[in-house]
């Protein structure tokens, strides 16, 4: 059985594309920004979530990023497919404060 959810370090968590997007970023530590669909969150895959911010079909390597409600980022990469279906996306989430205070 191969993990849902694996973490790669760094914020990176390699994703099944077919897992629940709510399950999904509760367990990597992501809190979408307040006017994000909660219907959308429960109902949803990964996959498709991705797919709906394209206009085409993705490739591999394509990417978009979201803010968050806690100054964080979340940062969507497509990593695999096969065809036109989506079967693991990359997701990293990005603390804002922190790398300020790194920053200065």
């Amino acid at each position: 059985v191969k993990e849902a959810i694996i973490d790669e370090g760094n914020g990176t968590f390699l994703v099944d594309a077919g897992e629940p997007l709510g399950d999904v970023l509760e367990k990597i530590g992501f809190e979408p920004a307040a006017d994000v669909d909660e219907e959308e969150l429960i109902n949803k895959l990964v996959g498709e979530w991705v797919y709906d911010h394209f206009p085409q079909v993705p490739s591999v390597g394509d990417s978009f990023t979201e803010t968050g409600a806690k100054e964080q980022e979340l940062v969507t990469s497509v990593r695999e497919m096969d065809g036109n279906r989506i079967l693991h996306v990359a997701l990293t989430v990005r603390d804002l404060a922190a790398e300020e205070v790194a920053e200065s």
